[in-house]
């Protein structure tokens, strides 16, 4: 699995992921609510079979992530902005 995100969109709890889902739509395209969301994790754990600890039995084995940045983390320092 490989994931493409721009750096402002990747957060560290799922309370943060829903606030953003929740603000981002109304902000950016006047919409309720986005069309398409996807939560991307790591690969999944399971123990299900012989309580055996198994990694990526359910989805991708494994996952990349690629962030863009574009110029977004010299903003923080932009007085302007």
């Amino acid at each position: 699995h490989v994931c493409v995100a721009g750096i402002e969109k990747v957060v560290p709890t799922i309370d943060d992921a829903m606030a953003i889902v929740q603000l981002l739509p109304p902000n950016a395209t006047g919409q309720l609510m986005a069309c398409y969301v996807s939560l991307i994790t790591d690969p999944s754990r399971t123990a299900d079979i012989e309580l055996t600890t198994t990694i990526g039995a359910h989805g991708p084995r494994e996952l990349h992530l690629v962030l863009l940045d574009n110029g977004r983390s010299s903003m923080i320092f932009d007085p302007k902005l």
